[in-house]
């Protein structure tokens, strides 16, 4: 399928953006505004069921109500306090790694240095902790530090690709992609609106088309999803 230009699809993602905005609430999804606190919300989320998610990181708070307390914790005393989310032991690897980095890198054990940052710094800093890709790292960017980045998690690239914004279905690609179609400005909010949207009416099997407030604008009405896999990692 041949694209239109840049101009067009900047005009198309104004518009999505305008029909999704007035549905959904533009909030932080369950994120963290510490943007350790999202680090460790991230890692315990792949691959986790919500309530093993919202447990293992109530159990890492209560076992250590400080980060500081934290970075001087051992990996199994880490695994132990995260247990009820599953593959505790490398999840506790990756988390004390993380730590560990940022302790030498920054001096503390905290990322709110990077605020300061310029934003490629920020991100190629991110994209350093163990088991962050640039969707988390961006997720961490936007959620937690300020920064104006799209984060494309699996319902952003769905609704992006089904609306005709994007072909692409390589991570980089579609970051850099829709980066340049969403304006600074709308790009919070789009990504939280598809994200409630890919989860209740524009599901990968079986979406709800005839719910969808986007439903005109889709090329692909009633068409099983051949393309939900492999459209973005699941970092």
């Amino acid at each position: 399928m041949e694209m239109p230009g840049l101009k067009t699809r900047q005009q198309h993602a104004l518009k999505v953006s305008r029909i999704l905005e007035p549905n959904y609430p533009v909030c932080r999804l369950g994120n963290k505004l510490n943007p350790l606190d999202e680090y460790l919300y991230i890692v315990l989320s792949l691959r986790t069921h919500e309530h093993g998610l919202h447990r293992a990181y109530k159990g890492f708070k209560k076992a250590f109500p400080a980060w500081r307390d934290a970075s001087r914790a051992s990996v199994s005393k880490i695994a132990a306090a995260i247990s009820s989310a599953g593959l505790a032991d490398q999840r506790a690897k990756r988390i004390h790694s993380a730590i560990s980095l940022i302790k030498r890198k920054l001096g503390e054990t905290s990322l709110r240095r990077l605020r300061r940052m310029p934003q490629e710094e920020v991100e190629h800093f991110l994209l350093s902790l163990a088991g962050i890709g640039l969707k988390s790292a961006r997720c961490i960017m936007m959620y937690s530090l300020g920064f104006s980045v799209l984060p494309v998690d699996i319902h952003v690239a769905r609704i992006s690709r089904r609306v005709g914004l994007t072909t692409h279905a390589n991570s980089n690609a579609l970051h850099a992609d829709l980066a340049r179609i969403v304006p600074p400005q709308h790009r919070y909010a789009f990504h939280v609106c598809c994200v409630q949207h890919g989860r209740t009416v524009c599901r990968g099997h079986k979406p709800r088309c005839d719910e969808c407030c986007l439903s005109r604008l889709c090329r692909k009405i009633g068409v099983k999803d051949s393309w939900s896999s492999g459209i973005a990692p699941k970092d």
